[in-house]
């Protein structure tokens, strides 16, 4: 059993000394960091979205609360017109 691992070792050793002919060059990207970065722009992508959705929403409450302020004041005017007459 010890020789058997033994030999084993002794091959993984030579293989690793060994220059690989199909080894991948450092720069090449892996795909899970095309993946992770995919994921990175698609979440920027994301939060920029939500903030917009966000600045919408509320130029959407002020302007029903400027509707609404702008309804009581025409309606206070026109009060004051029918008083007149």
């Amino acid at each position: 059993m010890r020789d058997e691992a033994g030999s084993r070792l002794k091959k993984r050793m030579e293989r690793s000394s060994e220059p690989e002919i199909n080894a991948k060059s450092p720069r090449e990207p892996i795909i899970y960091e095309l993946l992770r970065g995919n994921s990175e722009k698609n979440s920027e992508l994301r939060s920029q979205q939500w903030q917009q959705e966000q600045e919408m929403h509320h130029r959407e409450k002020d302007m029903e609360i400027q509707d609404r302020c702008y309804q009581i004041g025409d309606s206070s005017a026109d009060q004051q017109v029918e008083e007149e007459y």
